[in-house]
């Protein structure tokens, strides 16, 4: 499992962990906790094209949500992507662009429960999906990297957040791979090493501190490591 030691130098250098993690399926997924370091690498390397969307809603019902979305947007930006944030809130006078459009598709932070909650009444997730098949490489920061996965139902230890009574708690399943964001707060860390305990049988569980990031593609999983811009909760 990955979380067994998990070490890296700096951006650009990598642990490369055995087995796939994307059911052998041609997709590129990139999961952070705050910071994107390696991100321009990244879409360098798994993007057929810069076109990027930032989908901010898991910051909608959050006070202060702007703040995180501006920050993720700065974060983005600083890997020279130009970021259109894309709204999806209930009767736009406009419908927004479908995400298969967009090469790189940004899910920004804030609440996970809500987020993917949205998702799924908005019918993104099976946009998404289309989107992953035509091409488009996937980018979760914070709350966004953890829909991603099999199942938030580890998340809930460790949040401030909780999902509604009866949400249906599978992930998207784009990767197998369970991020735990912001490792490096003291507040986490025996939470951490819980559902490490509880949930690291099922899934792959990757810690991730706030610097930290993990590609996930057919090839497996990298873990990168650096200092670069800071991006939201």
């Amino acid at each position: 499992r990955p979380c067994e030691s998990i070490r890296a130098q700096g951006i650009g250098v990598s642990v490369v962990y055995s087995g796939t993690d994307t059911h052998g399926e041609p997709m590129s997924i990139y999961l952070a906790s705050r910071r994107v370091p390696g991100l321009r690498t990244f879409v360098d390397e798994y993007a057929i094209g810069r076109r990027t969307c930032l989908v901010p809603i898991a910051a909608e019902p959050i006070e202060n949500g702007d703040a995180d979305v501006r920050a993720a947007t700065a974060a983005v930006r600083a890997a020279d992507l130009e970021v259109e944030s894309i709204a999806h809130a209930d009767g736009a006078s406009e419908p927004a662009p479908p995400l298969r459009d967009f090469h790189v598709i940004v899910l920004g932070p804030g609440d996970p429960f809500y987020l993917l909650a949205r998702l799924r009444e908005l019918g993104l997730d099976l946009q998404l999906r289309e989107a992953v098949s035509h091409g488009s490489v996937v980018v979760g920061i914070g709350a966004g990297a953890v829909v991603l996965g099999p199942a938030i139902s580890p998340w809930i230890m460790a949040s401030d957040f909780a999902p509604e009574d009866g949400m249906y708690l599978d992930g998207l399943h784009l990767t197998e791979t369970v991020v735990l964001p912001h490792h490096d707060d003291p507040a986490h860390a025996e939470t951490h090493a819980a559902i490490i305990e509880r949930y690291g049988d099922a899934y792959p569980v990757v810690p991730l501190t706030d610097h930290q990031a993990v590609i996930v593609s057919s090839e497996g999983r990298r873990l990168i490591d650096g200092q670069p811009t800071t991006a939201g909760n």
